[in-house]
Parts: C-alpha cells; sequence; structure tokens
C-alpha cells in the first residue's frame, strides 16, 4: 500500500460502532456491514459506508478492495460451512499484503464455555486445529493465533496496577494449563482467540 494512502478496512458485524469511531479518527477509509437494517440505517446516516451482511461481499465492494478486514465475535454465531463461506470471500476481498483480524471464544480453552454457552445463536467453538482447517477450505492462510493482548498503558495508575496483575495472572495459568493438559503444545487457553489471516 503506498505511504500516502489511507488504510482501507472492513468490518464484518460493527455493532455499537466503537470500532468504527476508531477507524474515522484515524482517517481510515472505513466500510461495514451489520446483519440489523436500523443499525445499517443510522450507520449510513453518520456517513459510513454500510452494507447489509446477508448481501454478497464481493459484489457489494468489488476484489482486493481492503487491505484489513476485521470481524469481532462474529464467527462463532455462523455454521461451519457458513465460515469457511465467509472466510473464502475475505480472500477474494483482500489486497496481496492485506490481514483479517478475528476474535472468538477459544475453542482450545476450558474458560471459555462459560462465554460461548451463554447466547444461544452460538454455533461453533473453533479451536486452533479448526482454524487451519477452515484456512485450507478458504485460501486463506494463519499468520497468527494467540490470545488478545490486554492493554495495560493509558488507562490511569490504579487501573494498569489491576491489569498488570490480572496478565500476570493469567500468564502463569496459560502455561500451566498448556503443560499439564496439553504437554505444553501450543493452545489459545484465554477466554477468547484472536487470528491473524493473510491470503494464502
Amino acid at each position: 500500500m503506498p505511504a500516502d494512502q489511507p488504510l482501507s478496512v472492513l468490518e464484518i458485524g460493527f455493532g455499537n460502532g466503537e470500532f468504527a469511531a476508531f477507524c474515522r479518527r484515524r482517517g481510515y477509509e472505513y466500510a461495514c456491514t451489520e446483519i440489523d437494517p436500523e443499525l445499517v440505517d443510522r450507520a449510513v446516516e453518520h456517513g459510513f459506508a454500510a452494507r447489509i451482511a446477508t448481501q454478497d461481499l464481493a459484489q457489494s465492494f468489488g476484489a482486493e478492495a481492503f487491505d484489513l478486514i476485521c470481524c469481532f465475535d462474529v464467527l462463532e454465531h455462523l455454521e461451519q460451512q457458513e465460515i469457511i463461506v465467509m472466510l473464502s470471500a475475505f480472500a477474494k476481498l483482500l489486497r496481496a499484503d492485506g490481514r483479517v483480524i478475528a476474535r472468538f471464544p477459544s475453542g482450545d480453552s476450558p474458560f471459555s464455555f462459560a462465554m460461548f454457552n451463554s447466547d444461544i445463536t452460538h454455533r461453533t467453538h473453533i479451536g486452533r486445529g479448526a482454524v487451519f482447517q477452515f484456512c485450507i477450505a478458504s485460501g486463506l492462510t494463519a499468520a497468527q493465533i494467540r490470545h488478545p493482548v490486554m492493554p495495560i498503558r493509558g488507562l490511569g495508575l490504579r487501573r494498569a496496577i489491576r491489569r498488570a496483575m490480572v496478565c500476570a495472572g493469567r500468564w502463569a495459568v496459560r502455561n500451566f494449563v498448556r503443560k499439564i493438559f496439553f504437554d505444553n503444545a501450543p493452545r489459545v487457553v484465554d477466554p477468547n482467540m484472536l487470528i491473524v489471516l493473510q491470503r494464502a
């Protein structure tokens, strides 16, 4: 991407618009989809390039249109075949050096079941092995499979100390669970998994 060209971002399922506002503040070229027509209408009223999620993505936006595609807490609401269809569409929408970022309850983790089972619209619990299988089926490859980072800086001293303690505790539990239950194999044992994908 040329240095003077703004980052082109597509968000699937923009929800309350928090990430949309983040992208606007940074001058990114932002587009989005949502399944709720009312939310789409509101986004359009505020000047965002929003589409109904049921529309064909390539038809709505065109091939190789985006540097970054984000879907936070979306994939777990889809059946396995629907995930493959969506990721295949992402492969067509991405520019050559583009990336997909997705977050969802970790199918590797014993700590994600309360989150996953708390919503009757959740359909697929995705673990590390399934990520590789979805990539093979959709023309993508996994650049990263990891736990999300918890920010510490810029939150004030009290919150920073609390979060630092939480991070240290999670690090200890993460390593204990992997060693005891998974023979220290790579597993995302945090409640959420974050993946970064690129075109194969």
